[in-house]
């Protein structure tokens, strides 16, 4: 078979594939007279769809997709507009820059060089990297060290980068500094973005997008995913405040999420921590947790706290290397169902009566 992926395509793979097709305007049809389109996601088919109407293909077929990486990678702008693939009349170096709406009044020329001598791909690649030297002062090196890590920005269509731009800075008001050091942010897909911010809201009462500037992972995060995050964790009635306490449990899964409750509800060292307020934190490092958990029952430690759990590795060294059962007289567990701290406040307050009675 020439194209072994057909084969391991499951329905939902085909459905969303058949359904993307549609999206885009190309039929069913198309999509059986290109197979090469079946080995391609669904929204990678979407982006590359985008980019060739960017740069100014007025007829982009089932075709020129399945060969896309050719077109902008090893074709000159000379020559595809030679094979008629691109209009003769087009500036493709304005018509990239007019996706990007931030630029500086006065600036006038983006690329010094014959632009028809070079391929779709380098350019638009020049043209991301001046946008974001100007909007964000990036340096080149570190944009290229940037899309090295991040290959698939080379990619992302011009006008998504540029409102995921807008929505970071002005409504969720990222410093510049945070997103330079974080480029992944350039993924972020602007609609998902929008319906973050206005159906997601906010985590633990805290409004979204400050959460997002603490945590700008979360950007990139699909909305229903997150939907469904919160739901998992309404259902097994667990507080705002140990949202707010842990907004990383978010970039977990779903089903990820509920399978690690389910443990912990099944495990006592656990269930006995599962109304305290840092207890997702266990459930976010649950690997971590688990391995310390095993390792102090070995070496018979067992006032266990969720700071020795879940925190730092020199906290937890420690503690694993310190003799005895415990590190701070208020920091552990004592495994009959009371916390340290209020065993020792009832007995402060139980002496505090007897010393008035005795008075």
């Amino acid at each position: 078979m020439k194209y072994p992926v057909v084969a391991k395509l499951n329905e939902e793979r085909i459905q969303n594939l058949v359904e993307t097709v549609n999206e885009i305007g190309f039929t069913s049809e198309g999509l059986i007279k290109e197979p090469a389109l079946f080995g391609i996601l669904p929204v990678t088919l979407k982006y590359r769809y985008k980019v060739l109407i960017e740069c100014g293909i007025e007829n982009v077929s089932p075709m020129l997709v399945a060969t896309y990486l050719t077109l902008l990678r090893q074709r000159s702008i000379e020559e595809l507009k030679t094979s008629q693939i691109l209009p003769q009349h087009i500036n493709v170096e304005n018509r990239l820059a007019g996706y990007m709406t931030q630029w500086p009044t006065s600036l006038t020329t983006l690329i010094n060089e014959d632009v028809n001598k070079s391929t779709l791909f380098t350019l638009r690649l020049k043209i991301i990297q001046r946008y974001l030297e100007l909007v964000l002062d990036l340096t080149k090196e570190e944009f290229y060290r940037g899309i090295s890590t991040y290959p698939t920005t080379k990619h992302r269509p011009l006008a998504y980068i540029n409102e995921s731009l807008k929505i970071l800075q002005s409504q969720i008001a990222i410093p510049n500094h945070k997103i330079k050091s974080n480029l992944y942010l350039l993924h972020a897909d602007p609609e998902n973005l929008k319906n973050i911010i206005y159906n997601f809201k906010n985590i633990g009462g805290i409004d979204i997008k400050e959460v997002i500037r603490m945590h700008p992972k979360l950007a990139v995060k699909n909305c229903q995913t997150l939907l469904d995050i919160r739901k998992v964790l309404e259902e097994y009635n667990i507080s705002n405040e140990a949202q707010r306490r842990c907004f990383d449990i978010y970039t977990l899964g779903p089903e990820t999420v509920r399978e690690r409750l389910e443990k912990a509800k099944s495990t006592p060292e656990f269930s006995m921590f599962f109304t305290h307020p840092r207890f997702l934190k266990m459930i976010h490092y649950n690997k971590t947790a688990m391995k310390r958990l095993g390792k102090l029952y070995a070496n018979n430690k067992k006032c266990l706290s969720l700071n020795i759990l879940s925190g730092s590795s020199a906290h937890y060294e420690v503690f694993e290397k310190a003799p005895g059962d415990r590190l701070e007289k208020n920091h552990y567990f004592t495994g009959n169902g009371i916390w340290a701290e209020e065993r020792n406040k009832n007995i402060e307050t139980v002496q505090l009566k007897n010393s008035n009675n005795n008075m």
